[in-house]
């Protein structure tokens, strides 16, 4: 199951949101299949784990999900496994459905929806947590991060035309000894 971009990065942060979203899910199969089974009193299961990044190592919060085509009924001789049909489309539309439903509710309950009209927002600019930032770079790809490609010459070049013009000019002309504490801060700040 993938999330809906606006919950991957708060799934992303927080560990109850991705339990709750994960929980869910399984349980809404977990239905589904029981009823397509028929089955009174009968079980299933599932395992599943969320991967919290994509195929380019960038923050996209989904699970992998393995569940049971079928049910488990207990009997007098042990446990019996009895397959369920196929779900139909109208199956998976119910899930999802109801998959998205419980989330909301989940989510408003414990207060990560705001639902203020947009007009009861405030314009203003949230300045973001060093982990939200870290979060927002990452789904956006570090995209506004490039810089466009300056040619120079060499980097070790530029360095040392730097370190001996500073070093020069804080010491009078003579990069070997510099003439006080001051002038050897000067030449040292300079080149940083």
């Amino acid at each position: 199951m993938s999330l809906p971009f606006e919950l991957r990065a708060l799934a992303a942060k927080r560990s109850d949101v991705l339990a709750a979203m994960e929980r869910t899910f399984a349980e809404e199969i977990a239905r589904v299949t029981t009823r397509l089974a028929s089955i009174a009193c009968a079980r299933t299961g599932s395992v599943g784990f969320p991967q919290r990044f994509g195929s380019s190592l960038n923050v996209h919060v989904h699970f992998h999900t393995l569940a049971i085509d079928g049910v488990f009924e207990k009997t007098a001789m042990g446990v019996r496994f009895h397959d369920a049909p196929p779900p139909s489309k109208d199956d998976v539309s119910e899930v999802a459905r109801r998959v998205r439903e419980r989330a909301l509710l989940w989510l408003r309950r414990r207060g990560y929806l705001d639902e203020r009209a947009a007009e009861e927002r405030s314009n203003e600019t949230i300045e973001p947590s060093a982990l939200d930032a870290c979060t927002q770079l990452a789904l956006a790809g570090g995209a506004h991060l490039a810089r466009p490609f300056e040619h120079k010459d060499s980097p070790d070049a530029a360095f040392e035309r730097r370190a001996h013009g500073a070093a020069r000019d804080a010491n009078g002309g003579c990069a070997c000894f510099p003439r006080s504490p001051t002038q050897r801060w000067c030449a040292a700040s300079s080149i940083i």
